[in-house]
């Protein structure tokens, strides 16, 4: 369990790293972010765990309801991207293409399964 639980930790790091990346740069300042976490056993075993190493990041928890609040999240941008994050479509709009740092942002976890088949490979 523990080279899940460590790809799991990484994956969320690596995501809210590169959105707060990515918000410096469309913005110019952090936005609040609302992680969607699916209902599933990965995230029940480990919840406490990712809270946990968001708050020793220096980050704060925090409501929808405040992150909402920012005025970022009334922009309606041209071109939206389908389940993908307000970030995305909006740099899209704003023409940035395929960006540093965009395959990680949509590759719905493919480094990380392709690092835990490598890891799992006899030596």
């Amino acid at each position: 369990m523990a080279p899940i639980r460590a790809a799991y930790l990484s994956h969320l790091k690596q995501r809210a790293l590169a959105y707060r990346a990515l918000s410096q740069q469309l913005q110019g300042r952090d936005i609040a972010q609302v992680m969607l976490m699916h209902h599933n056993l990965i995230n029940a075993l480990w919840l406490d765990d990712a809270i946990a190493m968001f708050r020793d990041m220096g980050w704060a928890i925090t409501t929808p309801a405040a992150a909402y609040a920012d005025p970022v999240y009334q922009l309606e941008p041209d071109r939206p991207a389908a389940g993908q994050s307000l970030l995305l479509s909006m740099a899209r709009s704003l023409g940035l293409g395929k960006f540093d740092g965009w395959l990680r942002l949509v590759d719905d976890g493919d480094f990380e399964i392709e690092a835990l088949k490598a890891n799992a490979q006899p030596r």
